[in-house]
């Protein structure tokens, strides 16, 4: 029976994700976690994966390999070796307020075909930082272009994946920005299409993981757009909400829209609208870790809400994102009473969590018919159904929670020929189920909850920073 497969490969921030997806559907996923967020994890994590993942398939049977990578990660080759510069480092924001100082956003949409964000891990100013501290620059790239030459010998990379600094309409790296960073494109890596064979399987490497050489690796795209893809977002108005150590909101949209507190920019040959905040990921965490998991439904969230539970700000490492930018936040509980237990203190943190994304929303301005939830917080029941009831609209979640690494193995479809496109791949490789509705028994406080959360980062901004300064 022809049964063929294709592999989507997706280096995140903690570990490399490798799914194998047949064309009746069936899929294995494997995970290695890093020790450390470095290149030599990448390979050694990759080179494990794709090992275990050979005795459980018919080496013959893959077409493909796509992948998937973090950005705002930069890898800097030098005469003194290789440096990496976090999403998170440069943190002041000086070199991105001279870079914001210099163009306006209408040069930057014609520059770079988006407003440039006022996010740090965009690629002029860490390029900026890079060319101030690396004065024997040989070459800049991202872990993906790193990936793409770990596992062909050839880096390419595409142009989603530098957004920020890729002129979508040239298909080239703008001339401009280049040049006020100080890095000419001939030290970054080629652009080529997302679904672009950049090379094939090196022998070497193969016969280490126990595969077939000269498997088809394609380009593929940063693991926003490909968690995307694998959440089946392509129709105009679809609303996404991907959890992880920051978490996206936002919709597929027509236009750019230009908010300084949102990023908006192409998708393929839609746009996407959103926001960011860098902090559930950590809150979440420290609250389970504190007071254990969380599996409070709509009805136990109106229980809850009796008691009073106190109202809680999510910045417990900072807020390097919209619309707060910044890192002297602080996590808040405020209005601790004498009912407040763990379970109460546990549902305030991941209540405020949802109050952030509600906050992105409200600048988003859009209305919204559902939202699809994907990532690591994407089966936690108390989240789904809080944000359920908060926005006031069913909440899915993909069959595939590894968005990224599914969005990957879609793009390796396309590559493969197995589909025209990667929205023909999303349409017949996804699926999404229902994981929580509105009940609408206790939307009305949410809001007003929402209402106090929303004045307290103000009153507390300055404090914040004294605290800080301690």
């Amino acid at each position: 029976m022809n049964n063929k497969c294709v592999i989507g490969i997706d280096l995140g921030t903690s570990s490399a994700k490798v799914l194998c997806r047949y064309k009746n559907g069936d899929k294995i996923n494997i995970k290695e976690k890093y020790d450390e967020n470095t290149p030599r994890q990448w390979q050694g994590s990759v080179k494990k994966a794709l090992a275990g993942l050979a005795p459980e398939i018919n080496a013959d049977d893959i077409e493909g390999i796509g992948l998937s990578a973090q950005v705002g990660t930069y890898i800097t080759e030098t005469g003194g070796g290789v440096h990496v510069a976090m999403w998170n480092d440069g943190k002041d924001g000086a070199y991105l307020k001279k870079l914001l100082g210099r163009f306006t956003q209408e040069e930057f949409l014609r520059e770079i075909s988006m407003p440039h964000p006022n996010m740090t891990s965009y690629p002029a100013p860490q390029l900026m930082q890079i060319n101030e501290k690396f004065k024997d620059i040989r070459r800049v790239c991202q872990p993906k272009d790193f990936l793409c030459e770990t596992l062909t010998g050839n880096m390419a990379t595409d142009m989603y994946s530098w957004r920020g600094l890729a002129d979508l309409k040239s298909g080239r790296y703008s001339g401009a920005l280049l040049g006020f960073a100080g890095v000419g494109a001939e030290k970054l890596p080629p652009f080529m299409g997302v679904t672009d064979k950049c090379g094939a399987l090196k022998p070497e490497l193969a016969e280490e993981c126990g595969l077939p050489g000269n498997i088809p690796v394609f380009v593929g795209c940063n693991d926003f757009f490909a968690a995307l893809l694998g959440m089946g977002m392509q129709n105009y108005g679809d609303a996404f909400d991907i959890t992880g150590t920051s978490e996206h909101i936002g919709v597929i949209s027509e236009d750019i829209v230009i908010n300084e507190k949102l990023v908006s920019g192409g998708y393929f040959d839609k746009n996407v609208c959103y926001g960011v905040t860098s902090s559930s990921g950590a809150a979440i965490d420290w609250a389970l870790g504190m007071f254990g998991d969380a599996n409070d439904t709509a009805e136990d969230i109106s229980e809850i809400l009796d008691n009073g539970p106190p109202v809680f700000l999510p910045y417990i490492k900072g807020e390097a994102r919209a619309p707060v930018w910044d890192p002297d936040a602080k996590g808040v509980f405020f209005g601790i009473n004498d009912k407040a237990r763990g379970r109460e203190l546990k549902y305030s943190v991941f209540e405020g969590v949802c109050f952030a994304l509600f906050n992105i929303w409200e600048n988003i301005g859009r209305g919204i018919g559902r939202l699809t939830v994907a990532g690591g917080a994407a089966n936690n029941v108390t989240l789904n159904a809080v944000k359920a009831e908060l926005f006031g609209v069913p909440v899915d979640i993909p069959e595939e929670t590894d968005a990224s690494a599914l969005g990957a193995a879609m793009i390796a479809s396309v590559g493969a020929g197995w589909h025209d496109s990667v929205y023909a791949a999303a349409r017949q490789m996804g699926g999404r189920k229902n994981a929580a509705v509105p009940k609408g028994a206790c939307r009305g406080k949410l809001l007003q909850r929402y209402e106090t959360f929303k004045r307290l980062y103000p009153l507390l901004k300055t404090e914040f920073k004294n605290l800080g300064g301690m």
